[in-house]
């Protein structure tokens, strides 16, 4: 059987966490004496920092006073049981060798109970009620630390809404394009050309950097970077077009890379 000898420090805590992530209970596949042992060094304040301690630290309250009782001492609980059937069975056998006169203990005979009621002499014994005032002090606590469980899984449950709700939106699709775009000779003005091409507006493209590009016999390029929204942007041509249109300084225009963000 696992040990938690550090509880209920945190080391113990994580080392329990870690533990009933992939068991139901601290000592085999029902629930023991172990279980409540354990929970009862278990700070509150600690239990909904803990995933998988406070799923099963609620499972362990969800017993009743005599279930946990039969957990704690099984051997105690079987004796209990029969001596309360064997309390059933001398009551039966009084019942059934009843002589009038003399006091009853079941309905139907009232006067002689009732006698007896006026004498307050009524010596019953309740089985049931055996460990009567133990069992409502269980109950109570019982229902007090349930009815914590419950708080702190509801405060961490809105925490993790709220976390969730806080979270960064997601971003759209997008793309990023490199255009190479050259001018008619090595006379033509890149700075004015690479100004007007920035001055085009498209809804959905955001303009990136640029650099000047040597292509040969002193003429140069500019190679410009564009971002796009995918779903506002579905083709290149738009803005290939757009460029093109520069005709006092734009030769042709070509896309030199695509790629997805």
């Amino acid at each position: 059987m696992v040990k938690f000898d550090n509880l209920p420090a945190k080391d113990g805590l994580v080392a329990l966490d870690s533990y009933l992530m992939s068991a139901s209970y601290v000592d085999g596949a029902e629930p023991t004496k172990e279980d409540i042992a354990v929970a009862k060094q278990i700070p509150e304040a600690s239990i909904e920092e803990y995933e998988n301690i406070a799923r099963w630290f609620k499972h362990i309250l969800s017993f009743s006073a005599e279930e946990r009782y039969a957990h704690q001492f099984p051997d105690a609980f079987v004796l209990l049981c029969w001596c309360s059937f064997a309390l059933l069975l001398v009551a039966e056998s009084c019942h059934s060798s009843y002589v009038p006169g003399h006091r009853s203990r079941f309905p139907g005979d009232d006067a002689p109970a009732a006698a007896a009621k006026e004498e307050g002499g009524d010596d019953e014994f309740d089985a049931d009620d055996l460990f009567g005032d133990d069992d409502d002090e269980d109950e109570e606590a019982y229902k007090l630390q349930q009815a914590r469980a419950e708080a702190a899984l509801k405060a961490k449950e809105e925490r993790d809404a709220a976390k969730a709700a806080s979270g960064k939106k997601k971003e759209e699709p997008k793309s990023q394009i490199i255009f190479d775009i050259k001018p008619w000779d090595d006379e033509t003005n890149l700075d004015e050309m690479e100004k007007s091409v920035r001055e085009i507006d498209i809804d959905g493209a955001t303009w990136g950097a640029a650099k000047k590009v040597a292509i040969g016999y002193g003429i140069q390029k500019i190679q410009i970077i564009c971002t796009i929204l995918d779903n506002k942007v579905p083709s290149t041509e738009i803005i290939e077009e757009r460029i093109v249109e520069l005709e006092d300084y734009v030769q042709s225009v070509d896309v030199a890379a695509f790629n997805k963000l």
